[in-house]
């Protein structure tokens, strides 16, 4: 997993706020929905804007998130806490990816950016979602460049 500090602030946020999900889901591990989730919610970053433009439906898509969300098991200790969180192998992926991508785009942090285009690449429920809602990488990256 890329160093903590190597991703931007609003990537650090959009993890955080992933993390945060998790623990009030009494998930207990991080999984690329709760990052897609998250990185759709925070309106500061060029994610949501990137979907409007590419014509996603987003409020339909985050339903369809919060519902896929909703369906995973939930784990709780006695005391009614989650015990510890785990990163899902397919976070690990997408994490790792997104900082090959950041690598071959000659940027120096890892971006919300970078982070939606690794959830494209790497299989996941996010991936499986994202493409059954029609979206495409190529769009995104058009879309990107445009809002650049």
């Amino acid at each position: 997993m890329p160093n903590f500090h190597r991703f931007t602030i609003k990537a650090q946020e959009a993890l955080q706020n992933a993390q945060d999900l998790v623990s009030k889901n009494s998930h207990g591990e991080l999984q690329a929905l709760h990052l897609l989730f998250a990185l759709l919610h925070d309106e500061q970053t060029l994610v949501r804007p990137m979907f409007l433009r590419a014509n996603v439906n987003v409020l339909e898509l985050e339903k369809m998130l919060y519902e896929r969300l909703d369906q995973l098991p939930k784990v709780m200790e006695r005391s009614g806490a989650v015990s510890q969180l785990y990163l899902s192998q397919e976070l690990m992926k997408i994490l790792d990816h997104a900082a090959e991508i950041a690598m071959r785009q000659k940027d120096e942090f890892i971006s919300c950016e970078h982070l939606i285009l690794s959830i494209f690449d790497i299989p996941s429920t996010a991936q499986e979602i994202l493409i059954q809602f029609g979206v495409r990488r190529d769009v995104l990256l058009r879309v990107l460049a445009q809002l650049d």
